[in-house]
Order: C-alpha cells, then sequence, then structure tokens
C-alpha cells in the first residue's frame, strides 16, 4: 500500500516535488542534503559557446579566455 503524504497550507494542497530552486541552488530530494550542479553547468557551458560563436574568427584566443574567466 502506498502511504500519500497531503500537506495543505492556507487550504491549498501542497506538491510534494524532487527538486526545488532556492536563490539559484537546486536542492535535490534526499536523506542528506545534496544539490544539482546541471544547471548551472548547462548555463556556463551556453554563454561559453556563444562568446566562441560570435568571437572565434575575430578575437585572439586570449581575449576570448579573458571574457570566460570573466562570466
Amino acid at each position: 500500500m502506498l502511504n500519500v503524504l497531503t500537506c495543505i497550507l492556507d487550504g491549498h494542497p501542497l506538491s510534494l516535488v524532487t527538486e526545488i530552486r532556492y536563490l539559484g541552488v537546486h536542492i535535490l530530494r534526499s536523506r542528506s542534503f545534496r544539490c544539482s550542479l546541471k544547471y548551472a553547468k548547462r548555463s556556463f557551458f551556453s554563454t561559453v559557446n556563444g562568446i566562441f560563436g560570435k568571437l572565434l574568427k575575430v578575437a585572439s584566443e586570449v581575449v576570448i579566455l579573458e571574457l570566460v574567466k570573466s562570466k
């Protein structure tokens, strides 16, 4: 038999989730504290690819690496 936990706040049911974003950190449901870096990595690589795509033929490698470092 499956036990379902029903939480109600101000008469509205709360949905139970496996992940929540709080102050930019994705906190995962677990017995101990866990957070996900998946979204931070995705954002970083998306930014790096955007910089490379726009500046690869125009700027030197040093300039591109400084832009990535500053981001």
